[in-house]
């Protein structure tokens, strides 16, 4: 700090700004805003299965058995929200599907547990975001492995009379955990998910539930989740070979998810 200043915000940044010049050269900024656009460019892509690098990432990600790309699910349900929609996003991947998917618009909210990576967050802070203002639209992205851990708030939702809208990825596995352990050339070990069926355990416990296994049919029940009344649970059957490709891919992440790959296959052999 070279000098500190106390005073009125409002006051204190009008006389600052009355001493700035405006600096015409845009170059920098439009720099910025278009490599920004290329990388939405290639996101979307990565969502839709279009383009050269959607068409490798799909072929990627389809090997196992042509699941949803969770990514889509983000981008599809990113158009639906309301306006002023609260978002919450468990830890893991569900969090950067969130974090590059959903686009907020300026009276949204994203919440999640970003400083300290608490698993199994998106349900409560759903709860306490719709006890607040029960009127608004309020939508958990949950993993499967973070709803598991508190499966029991579903019937919070009913008990208390609270409208949240449950979008759990549903892959079977706790993705993230088993990135990283392809980062370090470990192949999947203690990720996968024995899961129940959601829809019918929240039909069980109140909520309206619906279950999505077809890309086509994204688009239709999401919109039709978010119009039901009362809490819902949508459970998406995403594939569990998606990945979270960094910016800037190292060498040594390339030569780790190579590893694990090798390994995995000798596993199964």
């Amino acid at each position: 700090m070279n000098v500190a200043v106390h005073a009125d915000a409002r006051h204190a940044v009008r006389q600052i700004a009355d001493r700035l010049q405006r600096k015409p050269d845009r170059s920098h900024l439009e720099s910025a805003r278009a490599a920004y656009d290329r990388w939405r460019k290639q996101q979307q892509e990565m969502a839709d299965g279009t383009g050269i690098i959607g068409t490798a990432y799909s072929a990627f990600i389809n090997v196992q058995d042509g699941r949803i790309h969770p990514e889509l699910v983000t981008t599809t349900l990113s158009d639906l929200l309301d306006d002023d929609a609260v978002i919450t996003a468990d830890v893991g991947l569900s969090t950067v599907w969130a974090a590059r998917f959903i686009e907020t618009r300026p009276h949204q909210r994203l919440l999640g547990s970003f400083n300290h990576g608490s698993m199994a967050n998106a349900l409560p802070q759903a709860l306490g975001a719709q006890s607040v203002d029960p009127q608004r639209q309020v939508v958990a992205l949950a993993g499967d492995g973070g709803l598991m851990m508190m499966l029991g708030d579903l019937r919070t939702a009913v008990s208390l009379g609270l409208p949240i809208n449950v979008i759990v990825f549903n892959n079977q596995s706790l993705g993230l955990v088993k990135l990283e352990e392809a980062e370090m050339g470990i192949p999947p070990t203690a990720t996968q998910l024995d899961n129940p069926d959601f829809a019918e355990v929240g039909r069980a416990l109140g909520l309206t539930a619906f279950t999505i296994t077809e890309t086509d049919d994204l688009e239709p029940v999401l919109r039709q989740a978010l119009a039901a009344p009362g809490p819902t649970i949508v459970d998406v059957h995403t594939s569990p070979n998606a990945v979270s490709i960094p910016p800037s891919p190292s060498v040594k992440q390339a030569w780790g998810f190579a590893t694990s790959t090798v390994k995995e296959l000798f596993r199964r052999d």
